[in-house]
């Protein structure tokens, strides 16, 4: 559920960076080998080592090198570009019921534009807690926005424009194409 209130059954997903993938259910722990190498997975050994409870390694969960490379059940929520070295602080405040904005990609519960206004009132407003962000209403507005109202659990309640940007710059989108291309879109928030 996307209030927090789903059930207590909290389990982390990590995301193994690979190109081809089989998949190994041993031991009741789902594993992903990766054919053709032996990389390991560094966050996913970090994570053992700090004997993490409820990880499984997984595939590809969309978004290429932007993706998050972790994922937290059952409130769906993202994070992006954690280092091994990150993961089980990450791991053990998200448990504890906060949000690492810095790291912060989003819930699987929100469309894409209500997940960017999510993240701009959470740093505008300082919110870390995972149920602190309530989506009250959203309303499209002129030229790809959106208007998303939300409300901070006990404090203010905000209003985000986002705005679909076509971003001006060629990247890199994957690890194993080279070419530089331009993301479809990027967004623009601002609150009022």
């Amino acid at each position: 559920a996307c209030d927090g209130r789903g059930p207590r059954w909290p389990a982390a997903l990590d995301r193994r960076w690979a190109r081809r993938r089989v998949q190994d259910g041993l031991g009741g722990r789902l594993r992903w080998v990766e054919v053709g190498s032996a990389v390991p997975d560094e966050t996913a050994r970090a994570l053992a080592v700090a004997r993490a409870p409820d990880v499984w390694e997984c595939s590809h969960v969309g978004g290429d090198r932007f993706a998050a490379n972790i994922v937290c059940l059952p409130e769906g929520v993202s994070y992006g570009r954690v280092e091994p070295d990150q993961a089980a602080h990450l791991l053990a405040e998200h448990r504890a019921g906060l949000i690492d904005l810095a790291h912060y990609r989003g819930r699987s519960c929100l469309p894409p534009l209500v997940q960017a206004a999510d993240l701009f009132a959470r740093q505008h407003l300082g919110e870390r807690r995972i149920d602190g962000i309530t989506v009250l209403a959203t309303e499209p507005g002129p030229e790809g926005t959106v208007a998303v109202l939300m409300q901070q659990r006990g404090g203010d309640a905000v209003e985000v424009v986002v705005r679909r940007e076509r971003v001006p710059v060629a990247v890199q989108l994957t690890c194993h194409v080279p070419d530089m291309s331009r993301p479809p879109d990027g967004c623009r928030c601002a609150a009022r």
